[in-house]
Protein backbone atom coordinates (compact mmCIF):
# COMPACT_ATOMS: atom_id res chain seq x y z
CA UNK A 1 0.00 0.00 0.00
CA UNK A 2 1.20 3.31 -0.72
CA UNK A 3 2.35 5.67 2.12
CA UNK A 4 -0.03 8.49 1.48
CA UNK A 5 2.04 11.01 3.43
CA UNK A 6 4.29 10.63 0.64
CA UNK A 7 1.39 11.92 -1.74
CA UNK A 8 0.26 14.80 -0.08
CA UNK A 9 1.59 18.36 -0.87
CA UNK A 10 3.37 20.44 1.72
CA UNK A 11 0.16 23.02 1.17
CA UNK A 12 -2.67 20.39 2.24
CA UNK A 13 -0.50 18.97 5.17
CA UNK A 14 -0.57 22.80 6.52
CA UNK A 15 -4.34 22.94 5.62
CA UNK A 16 -5.02 19.52 7.57
CA UNK A 17 -3.30 20.41 10.39
CA UNK A 18 -4.77 24.15 10.34
CA UNK A 19 -8.12 22.45 10.55
CA UNK A 20 -6.88 19.93 12.99
CA UNK A 21 -5.32 22.60 15.52
CA UNK A 22 -7.78 25.08 14.79
CA UNK A 23 -10.48 23.81 17.42
CA UNK A 24 -7.66 23.76 20.08
CA UNK A 25 -6.04 27.54 18.94
CA UNK A 26 -10.22 28.44 19.86
CA UNK A 27 -10.28 27.04 23.10
CA UNK A 28 -7.07 28.54 24.42
CA UNK A 29 -7.88 31.54 23.33
CA UNK A 30 -10.92 31.91 24.51
CA UNK A 31 -9.98 30.31 27.61
CA UNK A 32 -7.17 32.90 28.49
CA UNK A 33 -9.78 35.34 27.84
CA UNK A 34 -12.34 34.16 30.10
CA UNK A 35 -9.38 33.66 32.97
CA UNK A 36 -8.31 37.55 32.56
CA UNK A 37 -11.76 38.98 32.09
CA UNK A 38 -13.24 40.75 35.24
CA UNK A 39 -16.03 38.88 36.55
CA UNK A 40 -16.64 36.40 33.74
CA UNK A 41 -17.60 32.92 34.84
CA UNK A 42 -16.25 30.15 32.62
CA UNK A 43 -18.10 27.77 34.05
CA UNK A 44 -22.11 29.38 33.65
CA UNK A 45 -21.31 31.53 30.97
CA UNK A 46 -21.22 30.97 27.53
CA UNK A 47 -17.61 31.68 25.10
CA UNK A 48 -20.06 34.20 23.43
CA UNK A 49 -20.26 36.07 26.50
CA UNK A 50 -16.77 37.46 26.16
CA UNK A 51 -17.71 39.17 23.12
CA UNK A 52 -19.10 41.69 25.63
CA UNK A 53 -16.60 42.03 28.07
CA UNK A 54 -13.34 44.96 27.75
CA UNK A 55 -11.30 42.49 25.23
CA UNK A 56 -14.53 41.41 23.89
CA UNK A 57 -12.82 42.19 20.11
CA UNK A 58 -10.38 39.46 20.66
CA UNK A 59 -12.99 36.89 20.80
CA UNK A 60 -14.80 38.30 18.07
CA UNK A 61 -11.19 37.86 15.99
CA UNK A 62 -10.96 34.20 17.88
CA UNK A 63 -14.18 33.76 15.77
CA UNK A 64 -13.24 34.58 12.82
CA UNK A 65 -9.47 33.28 12.40
CA UNK A 66 -11.83 29.94 14.01
CA UNK A 67 -14.21 30.17 11.11
CA UNK A 68 -11.49 30.60 8.28
CA UNK A 69 -9.47 27.74 9.37
CA UNK A 70 -12.55 26.03 9.42
CA UNK A 71 -12.99 27.04 5.99
CA UNK A 72 -9.12 25.75 4.97
CA UNK A 73 -10.18 22.35 6.35
CA UNK A 74 -12.98 22.44 4.22
CA UNK A 75 -10.88 22.51 1.14
CA UNK A 76 -8.52 20.01 2.58
CA UNK A 77 -10.71 17.50 3.08
CA UNK A 78 -12.27 18.39 -0.73
CA UNK A 79 -8.90 17.20 -1.95
CA UNK A 80 -8.64 13.81 0.44
CA UNK A 81 -12.13 12.94 -0.64
CA UNK A 82 -11.49 10.91 -4.19
CA UNK A 83 -15.23 9.94 -5.16
CA UNK A 84 -17.55 8.32 -3.10
CA UNK A 85 -20.43 8.99 -0.24
CA UNK A 86 -20.43 12.51 0.86
CA UNK A 87 -17.46 13.72 -1.40
CA UNK A 88 -19.21 17.11 -2.14
CA UNK A 89 -21.85 16.98 1.32
CA UNK A 90 -19.15 16.28 3.86
CA UNK A 91 -16.58 19.14 2.61
CA UNK A 92 -19.94 21.52 1.86
CA UNK A 93 -21.68 21.25 5.39
CA UNK A 94 -17.94 21.66 6.62
CA UNK A 95 -18.46 25.32 5.21
CA UNK A 96 -21.42 26.06 6.04
CA UNK A 97 -20.11 25.57 9.88
CA UNK A 98 -17.45 27.60 8.70
CA UNK A 99 -19.55 30.46 7.46
CA UNK A 100 -20.98 30.26 10.55
CA UNK A 101 -18.32 30.70 12.53
CA UNK A 102 -17.31 33.52 10.94
CA UNK A 103 -20.70 35.49 11.52
CA UNK A 104 -20.29 34.28 15.36
CA UNK A 105 -17.61 37.21 15.26
CA UNK A 106 -19.21 39.77 13.04
CA UNK A 107 -22.93 39.60 14.90
CA UNK A 108 -22.15 39.72 18.87
CA UNK A 109 -26.55 39.95 19.64
CA UNK A 110 -29.20 37.81 18.95
CA UNK A 111 -30.62 36.59 17.43
CA UNK A 112 -27.70 36.75 14.80
CA UNK A 113 -25.90 35.22 16.78
CA UNK A 114 -28.06 32.52 18.44
CA UNK A 115 -28.72 31.95 14.72
CA UNK A 116 -24.98 31.43 13.76
CA UNK A 117 -24.20 29.09 16.78
CA UNK A 118 -27.48 26.95 15.84
CA UNK A 119 -26.08 26.70 12.01
CA UNK A 120 -22.70 25.48 12.95
CA UNK A 121 -23.36 23.22 15.73
CA UNK A 122 -25.96 21.24 13.75
CA UNK A 123 -23.90 21.53 10.51
CA UNK A 124 -20.40 20.13 12.23
CA UNK A 125 -23.18 17.19 13.65
CA UNK A 126 -24.29 16.59 10.02
CA UNK A 127 -20.37 16.66 9.04
CA UNK A 128 -19.86 13.88 11.46
CA UNK A 129 -22.82 11.88 10.66
CA UNK A 130 -21.99 11.93 7.09
CA UNK A 131 -18.11 10.82 8.12
CA UNK A 132 -19.73 7.57 9.95
CA UNK A 133 -21.41 7.34 6.87
CA UNK A 134 -18.74 7.34 4.47
CA UNK A 135 -16.52 5.13 7.26
CA UNK A 136 -19.15 2.78 7.70
CA UNK A 137 -18.17 0.21 5.07
CA UNK A 138 -14.35 1.46 4.86
CA UNK A 139 -12.49 -1.22 6.92
CA UNK A 140 -9.36 0.69 6.98
CA UNK A 141 -11.53 3.16 9.27
CA UNK A 142 -12.91 0.11 11.83
CA UNK A 143 -14.40 1.62 14.76
CA UNK A 144 -14.34 5.40 13.19
CA UNK A 145 -18.78 4.99 12.30
CA UNK A 146 -18.99 4.33 15.85
CA UNK A 147 -16.31 7.30 17.31
CA UNK A 148 -18.37 9.90 15.13
CA UNK A 149 -22.19 8.59 16.41
CA UNK A 150 -21.24 8.77 19.78
CA UNK A 151 -19.26 12.48 19.02
CA UNK A 152 -22.63 13.25 18.00
CA UNK A 153 -24.70 11.77 20.64
CA UNK A 154 -22.18 13.69 23.36
CA UNK A 155 -22.51 16.92 21.73
CA UNK A 156 -25.88 16.42 21.48
CA UNK A 157 -26.23 15.83 25.29
CA UNK A 158 -24.07 18.40 26.16
CA UNK A 159 -25.93 21.25 24.15
CA UNK A 160 -29.18 20.05 25.59
CA UNK A 161 -27.16 20.25 28.95
CA UNK A 162 -26.63 23.70 27.90
CA UNK A 163 -29.76 25.34 27.26
CA UNK A 164 -31.33 23.64 30.37
CA UNK A 165 -28.61 24.97 32.52
CA UNK A 166 -28.89 28.54 30.97
CA UNK A 167 -32.29 28.73 32.00
CA UNK A 168 -31.59 28.25 35.26
CA UNK A 169 -28.71 29.58 36.16
CA UNK A 170 -26.22 26.61 35.93
CA UNK A 171 -23.09 25.56 34.35
CA UNK A 172 -23.52 26.26 31.11
CA UNK A 173 -20.47 27.28 30.05
CA UNK A 174 -19.01 24.10 31.61
CA UNK A 175 -21.63 21.97 28.69
CA UNK A 176 -20.60 24.71 25.81
CA UNK A 177 -17.35 24.01 26.36
CA UNK A 178 -17.47 20.36 26.85
CA UNK A 179 -19.22 20.34 23.36
CA UNK A 180 -16.73 22.02 21.79
CA UNK A 181 -14.00 19.81 23.21
CA UNK A 182 -15.39 16.65 21.96
CA UNK A 183 -15.70 17.98 18.17
CA UNK A 184 -11.71 19.26 19.17
CA UNK A 185 -10.75 15.83 19.77
CA UNK A 186 -11.98 14.46 16.89
CA UNK A 187 -10.91 16.60 14.59
CA UNK A 188 -7.24 15.89 16.00
CA UNK A 189 -7.62 12.36 16.20
CA UNK A 190 -8.62 12.80 12.41
CA UNK A 191 -6.39 14.55 11.22
CA UNK A 192 -3.42 12.82 13.06
CA UNK A 193 -5.04 9.16 11.35
CA UNK A 194 -4.53 10.86 8.15
CA UNK A 195 -1.74 12.21 8.28
CA UNK A 196 0.25 8.74 9.36
CA UNK A 197 -1.02 6.93 6.67
CA UNK A 198 -4.59 7.01 6.89
CA UNK A 199 -6.85 7.66 3.13
CA UNK A 200 -10.00 8.84 2.51
CA UNK A 201 -9.73 7.77 -0.92
CA UNK A 202 -11.83 4.78 -2.12
CA UNK A 203 -10.94 1.34 -0.73
CA UNK A 204 -9.89 -0.97 -3.75
CA UNK A 205 -11.23 -4.74 -2.82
Amino acid sequence: MRDTRDSRSTTQVVLLLAGGCAGALFIAVFSLLGAISPGYDPMREPFSALEFQPLGYLQQTNFIVFGLLQAAFAYAIRVELKGGKGDIAIPSFQLICAGAVVGDGFFIHDPAHLTFDLIAFNATMIVLCLFAWRFWDDRRWKGWPLYCVATVIGMIGCLTAFGIANQHGGFGGFFERLATALRTTWSIAFVGRLLYGGSLSLARG
